[in-house]
């Protein structure tokens, strides 16, 4: 923990004092033994697939989705830090689809595995780059640039292929969604803890701008756009790594003359960002661009409003909670932020997500989306 962070939470005990629970409350969701950066096991066997509700379902517990192709490979997730995320997308098309072969293929700084899912279980098909090449998947479903990677290998019209969250890339083969909330619905430790938290934890005065602090995520646009006199009972808690640490201290620079209290917690493990979520009134993502952002399913779950750059492509889903403001629109920003901060309507968010922005409700839209683009013989 970093000593911003620490020196943040002193102020909050119930928190501090007790962060080795949290933290072993949040390891009892992994649902596989291994961390990032370290070797997948050749097999291994789950228990449930656990929804974003905390809900447990085993082979049977869900009505399967009906999908028109047999084989479908998952490309190049291991990246992603949750496991919702990198196992429990092809973990639900395992269980819960007619789809005969799932397949999920980790190839990141070295570490290169073909798995195969069955069910509960996933067992490593081979360990060589390039042995996959002598399988026909019907449809491949893979994360921006691995798409490109993909026609390396083999030749696209091998597979119907569809890329997520790659909207502002160019010349990317396949179909390229707009499914923007699917592969952001939180993890399953996070929505348990704001189910089970939300009625406990205290709303603070706090505007959670949460993502890497850089030129890109635009904080220092939206520090020179805010109007001090709304800010003047609150604070910004920056949460994300500081990758330019000059430009965090013209952001200061900037708040600081302006009399904005603001704080940059810098990277925050999830044990803890929950509560931060849950402390805050409003979560802003003002970047130049990004494509359905985690935060904002996260703090939707918190039951948090949000206010956006209109540069941001939001699903509608999301919209009916928040406010996107024509980028540079001093004016706008801050009309946005005054309605989102006099709303009361944190329950009402959250139990809409407990409805509707669940992990096996999005996986089973977007697989039976993806049967559509099979069928339809696009690629």
């Amino acid at each position: 923990m970093n000593e911003s962070l620490k020196n943040f939470l002193h102020a909050f005990p119930e928190i501090y004092n007790n962060i080795e629970v949290l933290q072993r409350e949040e390891s009892s969701f992994q649902t596989h033994p291994y961390r990032s950066g370290e070797k997948l096991p050749k097999f291994h066997e789950y228990d449930v697939f656990i929804d974003s509700d905390g809900s447990r379902f085993g082979p049977g517990d869900l009505d399967k989705t009906f999908v028109d192709y047999d084989t479908i490979l998952f490309m190049n997730f291991q990246g992603w830090s949750l496991d919702c995320e990198s196992n429990q997308f092809p973990l639900f098309s395992s269980m819960f689809t007619s789809a005969k072969n799932t397949y999920q293929l980790y190839d990141k700084k070295g570490l290169w595995s073909l798995m195969r899912y069955d069910g509960t279980t996933m067992a490593e098909e081979s360990s060589k780059q390039g042995n996959f090449l002598d399988i026909d998947f019907d449809v491949v479903v893979c994360r921006g640039n691995a798409a490109r990677q993909f026609n390396n290998y083999k030749n696209a019209n091998a597979a119907s292929i569809v890329t997520l969250q790659a909207l502002w890339e160019r010349n990317l083969p396949g179909t390229v969604f707009d499914n923007t909330y699917l592969m952001k619905a939180p993890s399953a430790y996070l929505s348990h803890s704001f189910t089970k938290n939300i009625e406990n934890v205290k709303r603070q005065n706090f505007i959670m701008y949460a993502s890497t602090v850089d030129d890109m995520n635009n904080q220092k646009s939206f520090a020179r756009l805010i109007d001090p006199s709304i800010f003047k009972d609150k604070t910004i808690l920056f949460c994300g790594k500081v990758a330019d640490k000059k430009y965090a201290e013209e952001v200061t620079k900037i708040l600081n003359d302006k009399g904005v209290k603001h704080i940059f917690l810098g990277m925050v493990p999830h044990h803890i960002l929950s509560y931060l979520y849950l402390m805050s009134r409003v979560i802003v993502r003002y970047a130049t661009k990004d494509y359905g952002p985690r935060c904002i399913s996260e703090g939707l779950w918190a039951g948090l409003p949000f206010v956006v750059n209109s540069n941001i492509i939001m699903p509608d889903e999301f919209m009916r909670f928040g406010i996107s403001c024509k980028n540079g629109d001093a004016d706008q920003l801050n009309d946005a932020m005054i309605k989102s901060l006099s709303a009361d309507s944190h329950a009402e968010i959250h139990n809409y997500c407990k409805k509707n922005i669940t992990l096996s409700k999005t996986y089973s839209k977007f697989l039976h989306d993806v049967s559509g683009v099979f069928a339809n013989g696009q690629h």
